[in-house]
């Protein structure tokens, strides 16, 4: 397996639609919005794995917000989303970032068994949250 940083809204398109998870297709979607309108890739914080898992985040003032993370069903349960999430907390704490935040609704007992805790809820999702 091979890690790729930099975003590629067909790669992760791509990769999203084998997650099995609608949501994931719109994240990506955002991330290119984002990509786009501020400035191009570096706009965006972005690693993927081959063609089966990927991170996608936005580096905000003092936090990341992690926009999307996923995994490709057939490569579930060997720990490419948490080895991924593992890398941004890290790109975070070398930027001097004090949080990590997302949302997530399917997720939540992932990011709980990670450190993250819930501080909410919006349009049917929890907000997670990791003091670094």
């Amino acid at each position: 397996m091979k890690l790729f940083q930099g975003f590629n809204k067909s790669i992760y398109k791509a990769i999203a639609k084998k997650c099995d998870n609608a949501q994931l297709l719109d994240d990506v979607s955002y991330a290119g919005f984002l990509a786009f309108h501020n400035g191009g890739d570096f706009a965006i914080y972005a690693e993927r794995i081959d063609e089966k898992a990927f991170i996608v985040g936005r580096k905000l003032k003092d936090s990341l917000r992690i926009i999307g993370l996923g995994t490709a069903t057939e490569a579930r349960g060997v720990g490419l989303a948490s080895f991924l999430l593992s890398r941004a907390e890290d790109y975070a704490r070398r930027e001097g970032l004090k949080s990590i935040h997302t949302r997530s609704l399917s997720g939540v007992q992932f990011y709980a068994k990670r450190g993250y805790d819930v501080i909410g809820m919006r349009e049917n999702d929890y907000l997670l949250e990791k003091i670094l």
